[in-house]
C-alpha cells in the first residue's frame, strides 16, 4: 500500500476521474501505474484507456 499526499486540486480531479469511470481513486492510480511507460526521451506516458476496458 502506498500513501502519498496530493494537493487539494489534484485530489479533487483524481476523485472526479475515478467517479466518472466507476472505480475507486486507488484503482484508478493502479490502472495508470500498470499502463505507464518511460519513453526513450525520459518522459512518462500512459496510453489512453477506459476503466471498463481495463477490467476485461
Amino acid at each position: 500500500m502506498l500513501d502519498f499526499p496530493l494537493d487539494a486540486e489534484t485530489s479533487r480531479r483524481l476523485r472526479a476521474y475515478a467517479a466518472a469511470q466507476g472505480v475507486t481513486p486507488q484503482r484508478l492510480v493502479g490502472l495508470l501505474a500498470e499502463r505507464a511507460r518511460t519513453t526513450s526521451e525520459g518522459l512518462i506516458e500512459v496510453t489512453p484507456f477506459t476503466a471498463s476496458d481495463a477490467e476485461r
